[in-house]
């Protein structure tokens, strides 16, 4: 069952996002109400929310199993976006399905 956090002192909000990139397109196949993707260069994506955050919020992500021995790296992160890259050992660029998780807040205060 679905629930939605409670704490209207801190305004938080939570978005989870899956993106698939094939032949060189990303596409939200998670989240897709919540934001738009755009695959900038090999291995690097932006995902732009639909609606801004009142402060940067928290992102975390991670690349689909089965794409073992790449590396998701979250590059910046603002009130408006996150921009991610996905790398391999070596330090070059891949695309890779990944996930990614956003936590922020609505409200402009931070306690």
């Amino acid at each position: 069952m679905l629930r939605e956090i409670k704490c209207p002192q801190r305004l938080p909000r939570q978005l989870h996002f899956v993106v698939d990139i094939a032949a060189g397109v990303a596409s939200l196949t998670e989240g897709k109400f919540d934001a738009s993707v755009s695959r900038t260069a090999k291995g690097k994506v932006t995902i732009t929310f639909n609606e801004p955050f009142a402060r940067a919020p928290i992102a975390v992500g991670n690349v689909v199993y089965g794409d073992l021995g790449l590396i998701l790296s979250v590059e910046s992160v603002s009130t408006t976006a996150v921009a991610v890259r996905l790398y391999d050992a070596a330090g070059a660029d891949q695309d890779s399905d990944f996930h990614l998780l956003v936590q922020g807040w609505d409200a402009v205060d931070q306690t």
